[in-house]
């Protein structure tokens, strides 16, 4: 799949913000605007010192997570650019990747590449939302045993004897005349 890119942190002036990417040959890719301090390879989830640049030069310094697929958020090879907060920075690194051919992600496209590469289910692509935009600590309660995989497992446990309890009606429907688990 191509490389995407978004913003990870809100808009606005902060000390810092985070620019995720996530597809195959993201290495190559990185190589068209990311310069790490210690050169390429990237090692996986070890964080790098680099500089960002484009066409007009070094525009700004920060640091790279980078994570081999399979084992990422997405399945995919990932990275995560820690750069300084200013909207000018992050908008000229998104544009660098533009450039290099990284296409803009839409909304939970991330989450979403997790889910189609089996990272997580549905329902933990769900607790994921609602961690992000929960107002309550209830609400943040909530979200965290959808991504901590209770919710997954009680649904689990259900299915099981959903199935279980299909397969004994299954059963007595085709052999009536047999003595069946009670």
């Amino acid at each position: 799949m191509r490389v995407i890119i978004a913003s990870a942190t809100p808009w606005g002036h902060s000390a810092l913000a985070v620019v995720r990417l996530s597809g195959e040959n993201l290495m190559k890719v990185l190589s068209h605007f990311v310069r790490p301090h210690s050169g390429y390879p990237l090692p996986h989830n070890q964080a790098r010192r680099v500089d960002l640049h484009d066409s007009r030069g070094v525009f700004d310094d920060g640091l790279i997570l980078y994570s081999k697929g399979p084992n990422s958020y997405t399945g995919e090879d990932t990275a995560e650019i820690t750069c300084h907060g200013n909207p000018q920075i992050v908008e000229r690194l998104l544009a660098a990747a533009v450039a290099a051919g990284v296409r803009l992600a839409q909304p939970g496209e991330f989450t979403r590449r997790a889910v189609s590469n089996g990272k997580m289910d549905l329902i933990r692509a769900e607790a994921v939302m609602q961690v992000a935009t929960a107002t309550t600590q209830r609400g943040l309660d909530i979200g965290r045993q959808g991504l901590d995989g209770v919710v997954s497992k009680t649904v689990a446990g259900f299915r099981e004897h959903l199935v279980n309890i299909a397969a004994e009606c299954e059963a007595r429907l085709d052999y009536p005349a047999d003595e069946l688990a009670t």
